[in-house]
C-alpha cells in the first residue's frame, strides 16, 4: 500500500498506544493567548455597545458577535 494510499491503519503492537502530538511551542501559546485577551476586550466592548440598542438591532449585533467570536476559537484550535 502506497502512503498517499488511504486504508485502515496497521494495529498497534499490544500495550503500546498511539503517539501525542508535541505541545504548542510557547511563542506560538503566547501569541494565541494574546489574541484570545485581544478578542476578549473587543467582545466586552461590541456587547457593551449592543445592549443600548434596540431589540432587533441587539439581535442581529449579537448574532454577529457571536460569529466572530466562533471564528477567534476555531482559529486558535489550530
Amino acid at each position: 500500500m502506497s502512503p498517499t494510499a488511504s486504508g485502515p491503519r496497521p494495529a498497534l503492537p499490544a500495550g503500546a498506544s498511539r503517539p501525542l502530538p508535541a505541545p504548542p511551542r510557547a511563542a506560538a501559546a503566547q501569541e494565541t493567548a494574546s489574541r484570545l485577551e485581544q478578542a476578549g476586550a473587543h467582545v466586552r466592548q461590541r456587547l457593551a455597545q449592543a445592549g443600548a440598542l434596540p431589540l432587533e438591532e441587539r439581535a442581529a449585533a449579537l448574532a454577529c458577535l457571536h460569529e466572530d467570536l466562533t471564528a477567534v476559537l476555531r482559529g486558535a484550535e489550530d
